[in-house]
């Protein structure tokens, strides 16, 4: 079941997925990654996504940038 302990994806989840997705291709800023996300969804938050991912270690910040935690990839966190 992996990191979240259910069966069933939602749409934070996806859009989690989503985030990781972008965060995989460069670094970028809260500022980019809300206006991907509002383009699909308006009122999903981008910035409570990212603390989501943050608490899980699989981002991290850098400077005003998120980034993928690469060590949490291979399983360092």
């Amino acid at each position: 079941m992996g990191l979240s302990g259910r069966a069933m994806v939602g749409k934070e989840d996806f859009f989690m997925a989503l985030l990781l997705h972008y965060l995989a291709e460069r670094k970028q800023d809260v500022t980019e990654l809300q206006d991907k996300v509002h383009l699909l969804d308006p009122k999903m938050d981008a910035r409570a996504l990212l603390s989501r991912l943050s608490d899980k270690h699989l981002i991290e910040r850098d400077g005003d940038y998120y980034k993928v935690d690469i060590e949490s990839l291979f399983g360092r966190a």
